[in-house]
Formats: structure tokens, C-alpha cells, sequence
């Protein structure tokens, strides 16, 4: 569905595939009785808005926006969508976090006994599971 809106007004959609193209930009966009308003960065081209629960993504290169909310299949999609053209929404630049590792289990440094016996320190046999130096290999 193409929506044609106009300066002054306010619409409300509900979550389906909904086609928004707005030719000013200075609309604004409700969903379910909410006024979608600002979203910050996660990641390239992903914004979110965690207390609402509304995704924003950038798409073709930013010419677009796909509107998504949590636990919802469908989407709204704002084609020519620009900074400028905003419909009211500030996706505010941050600094995206890095995705965190964490190790599980039962591990411990592999100890290079240069085949010396009795240098390990798994009296148990039960630790199968190492982390090894990789610039000492390496060298």
C-alpha cells in the first residue's frame, strides 16, 4: 500500500507490509497510537529503540528504511527516505558496541612440556580442553 502524505499529516498504521512514500519528508509516522521518533545506533545501518522495541534499517544505501518491531512479522517500509526527509524520525549516530566472546567450559593453558613429563597441571584427567599462545606457535 503507497501512502501519499501530506505536511500537516499524522497517520497511524498498524504492523503489515505497509509502503510509505512521503515526497516532503515532514510527516510523521504512527504505529498503534505511537509516534515512531528516535533510534540509536547498534550497528552499521541498524538502529533501534530500545524502550519501544522498534528496529530501524537503513537500506539501498540509506534511500530506504524498513520499520520492524520486536516480536512482529511484518514491516513498514519508507522508500526514499532520507536525513532530510525524515518523517520526524532521528537515528542518532553512536558508537556500535562490539559483539563480546565468552569462553565456557573447562578450560586452562596448554603448558609446552618440550616433552618433559609431569608438567602438566591436570591431576584429574578430566580438563580436555585448551587455549593455546598463538603468536608462541606462530614464532
Amino acid at each position: 500500500m503507497a501512502i501519499n502524505k501530506k505536511q500537516s499529516e499524522a497517520d497511524s498504521f498498524s504492523f503489515c507490509t505497509d509502503i510509505i512514500t512521503d515526497s516532503d519528508g515532514s510527516g510523521s509516522i504512527k504505529v498503534d497510537g505511537q509516534t515512531l521518533n528516535t533510534a540509536t545506533q547498534k550497528f552499521e545501518s541498524i538502529y533501534k529503540n530500545d524502550t519501544s522495541g522498534y528496529t530501524f534499517i537503513k537500506l539501498n544505501g540509506g534511500n530506504n528504511l524498513a520499520i520492524l518491531k520486536e516480536g512482529e512479522a511484518n514491516l513498514i517500509l519508507v522508500n526514499d527516505w532520507s536525513e532530510a526527509k525524515s518523517l520526524g524520525l532521528t537515528l542518532q549516530v553512536g558508537t556500535p558496541t562490539a559483539p563480546v566472546a565468552t569462553l565456557t567450559g573447562d578450560f586452562k593453558k596448554k603448558i609446552d612440556d618440550h616433552g618433559t613429563p609431569g608438567t602438566s597441571d591436570d591431576t584429574s584427567g578430566a580438563a580436555n580442553d585448551y587455549l593455546y599462545d598463538l603468536e608462541r606457535i606462530a614464532a
